[in-house]
């Protein structure tokens, strides 16, 4: 559809039904977003509410275009003392005198 990959064929089918064989491409992607429809652009998701606004009810007349894979952050797993390039290091922990305190609840008292 154009420029604008579709991501699930089911919603898509069932936009078509509710608008018809007419519709043109941006009513399509409006009723599809409606439904919530997963929309990518050159391979980055699009955010949902992008082509139907949903606080109005109503098909945007401008499309708001925002990608919603911009910030996604990714924790990268890292042992202990282990340096990584450009990255914060996590210190040794402390060794403790003495057992460490039991847990859980305490004995009931005769």
């Amino acid at each position: 559809m154009g420029d604008f990959e579709l991501a699930n064929p089911t919603k898509l089918e069932r936009a078509k039904e509710k608008l018809g064989k007419s519709a043109m491409d941006a009513d399509l992607l409006a009723e599809y977003d409606k439904y919530g429809g997963a929309i990518k652009k050159d391979g980055r998701i699009i955010e949902t509410g992008s082509f139907f606004d949903f606080q109005t009810k109503l098909p945007r007349k401008e499309p708001k275009i925002e990608f919603g894979d911009e910030y996604v952050l990714i924790r990268k797993k890292v042992k202990k003392g282990e340096e990584v390039e450009g990255e914060v290091v996590a210190p040794e922990r402390p060794v403790l005198a003495g057992p460490a305190p039991k847990k859980g609840r305490p004995k009931k008292e005769k």
